[in-house]
């Protein structure tokens, strides 16, 4: 159930605010494994944009419950996550520059109980982003940023299955905390748009699933040190007034520096489950105002499977692969709009 207000204090001013009830249930029918989740959330904006300057503010609140209902091998137990947070980002343009500065600060709290046990978790956390932009010309501008985020895990991390079924309690699992830097090039003409940008990455306990070969140690849990770097291209090229082109092309390469678990060591290791390449691309016809068809193929390639830690090459990911079709009639006021996805049955899997 959602629901939500919008008010225009001004022209320029707005105050929104949302909230959300959501109830889930997961069935693990193998382990006769019953889960029951509340999920109750709010939000609050203020928004301001005047001409070269703009302001937005605001506050989230969270309140997450899981109740796993005992069963023959576990008993029953209940876990918590609240989160408070406030925000703010401040966005000028002066001339060709301009500049973006957020802010977010938040605090976490878990608590999990069951019959013979009860632990608390407690995190502040902090982000901050600071980004420039400055036009070269007409059609031209550069653009760098700096952000520093987080993560926080979800109630399901704390939680682990072992080799006989049993679910328990994980154990603390902390925040993932980033630094990222990205500098990127605009190019805008009538009949194209390029961006081209690149980025590093460096993470602290980045969070994970350890999936031991013996089922004993397996439990989610957190790589100390880890980074990634890459490349983004995305180009959008008008070949004729009907028929337009994109192509969006993605490498990234993502090391763990520093890991080790249950005595392995996986510093240097590539990060399992994660293509080196993905690329994007987009073909569409526009016969009339009305109408637009468009045929689009996906394509990622190989990668390590996803508890292959180590990069022994026992088992690889194939690469994923699918043709997409489309098309869209819009009348006045009404769109309707369908969509094929892998058009061709490719099949595709995590391994």
């Amino acid at each position: 159930i959602s629901a939500g207000f919008s008010y225009f204090l001004s022209d320029n001013t707005e105050l929104s605010a949302d909230a959300n009830h959501e109830k889930k249930k997961s069935d693990y029918v193998t382990w006769a494994s019953v889960s029951d989740y509340v999920y109750d959330s709010a939000k609050v904006l203020l928004e301001h944009k005047d001409g070269s300057f703009s302001i937005t503010a605001g506050a989230e609140l969270f309140d997450g419950k899981r109740d796993s209902h005992a069963t023959t091998w576990s008993i029953e137990n209940k876990t918590t996550k609240d989160n408070a947070a406030l925000f703010a980002a401040l966005g000028l343009t002066d001339g060709d520059n301009s500049y973006k500065l957020g802010i977010r600060g938040e605090r976490v709290k878990y608590n999990y109980s069951d019959a013979t046990q009860s632990l608390k978790q407690d995190d502040s956390l902090f982000g901050a982003e600071l980004g420039y932009n400055r036009v070269l010309n007409e059609q031209s501008s550069v653009f760098a940023s700096f952000a520093h985020a987080y993560q926080a895990p979800d109630i399901d991390r704390f939680f682990n299955k072992d080799w006989a079924g049993v679910v328990s309690f994980n154990g603390s699992i902390n925040p993932m905390k980033s630094d990222t830097l990205t500098i990127g090039y605009n190019l805008f003409t009538k009949l194209n748009k390029l961006k081209l940008s690149a980025y590093y990455a460096k993470l602290k306990d980045e969070i994970y699933y350890y999936n031991d070969p013996t089922w004993v140690a397996s439990k989610n849990t957190n790589i100390d040190e880890s980074h990634k770097w890459g490349v983004d291209i995305y180009d959008r090229w008008l070949i004729t007034k009907s028929v337009s082109a994109v192509i969006n092309y993605n490498f990234v390469k993502a090391k763990i520096d520093e890991e080790i678990e249950n005595g392995e060591n996986y510093s240097g290791s590539d990060l399992p489950s994660t293509p080196e390449h993905t690329i994007k691309a987009t073909l569409e016809y526009t016969p009339t105002n009305t109408i637009t068809v468009g045929l689009t193929q996906i394509y990622r390639s190989e990668a390590y499977a996803l508890n292959d830690f180590s990069n022994s090459f026992t088992q690889k990911q194939e690469a994923y692969t699918s043709t997409d079709l489309s098309a869209t009639y819009t009348h006045e006021k009404m769109e309707i709009f369908a969509k094929i996805t892998n058009l061709f049955n490719q099949k595709n899997g995590l391994w």
